[in-house]
């Protein structure tokens, strides 16, 4: 299906759509959003292998050589 959203509430989208999720299936969460990954790109994805994660950009601001890591004490 092609979805082309131009606008939200009024307001232009451009990049990302700002989404509020409250509920999955009728169950409340709070926080991180539960994601269970199946397969990518048709290939299955096992715990021993890890999820192949290739990270370009973090809050718009390219990243070349390490990710930035906040400690959260």
């Amino acid at each position: 299906m092609d979805l082309n959203i131009r606008s939200v509430g009024g307001s232009c989208v451009y990049g990302t759509l700002p989404i509020n999720l409250k509920e999955i299936s009728g169950n409340s969460f709070y926080g991180t959003l539960p994601v269970n990954v199946k397969e990518i790109s048709a290939s299955s994805i096992n715990s021993s292998n890890g999820l192949p994660i290739n990270i370009q950009a973090v809050n718009g601001v390219s990243v070349y050589s390490s990710v930035p890591v906040k400690e959260i004490k």
